[in-house]
């Protein structure tokens, strides 16, 4: 788990996710991306199976924000 900056006075909420694999799924059909090592290194990436093109970080949030769902720790500060 990554390090966490608490925040002060304040309730805050930790998810926990991997990012294994998140920049090389689509995150609109879940398709894993196959491509070669010229294509890794673009920062825009296009799914084959459905045809849809997203920014690489843009892509791995959207990854990150779905696989997270379940995994949320709610903490009230004390």
């Amino acid at each position: 788990m990554p390090a966490l900056f608490k925040p002060f006075n304040v309730d805050y909420t930790v998810i926990d996710t991997s990012e294994m694999y998140t920049s090389q799924t689509c995150s609109w059909c879940g398709t894993r991306l196959r491509q070669t090592q010229a294509q890794r290194r673009s920062k825009y990436k296009t799914c084959g199976a459905c045809g849809k093109t997203f920014h690489r970080d843009v892509m791995a949030a959207e990854n990150m924000l779905h696989s997270a769902h379940g995994n949320i720790i709610t903490t009230t500060h004390e």
